[in-house]
């Protein structure tokens, strides 16, 4: 069995958090799709710098998963790959 690794989300893993996002089945968005929404790495990298917090899971020193928390409503939203992890 192959070993995932959890850990906080830094800037530089935003890329890859788009990539597992616009791979999920159920809500999907295409990355123009996100950008239309007004969800942009830079909005996502202020996000996390002030009312959010993030999450990712690494499998093979590859981001497989993500959740993010929002610190002023609690709310959280997450995203896995569409393939098994």
């Amino acid at each position: 069995m192959r070993e995932m690794t959890f850990r906080e989300i830094t800037s530089r893993d935003i890329p890859a958090v788009f990539d597992v996002r616009i791979t999920v089945r159920e809500n999907a968005y295409t990355r123009e799709g996100l950008y239309s929404e007004g969800i942009t790495e830079p909005a996502v990298e202020d996000m996390l710098g002030t009312s959010h917090r993030g999450w990712l899971c690494e499998r093979d020193s590859k981001v497989v998963g993500f959740a993010m928390a929002n610190r002023e409503t609690g709310g959280v939203l997450g995203n896995c790959r569409s393939t098994r992890i």
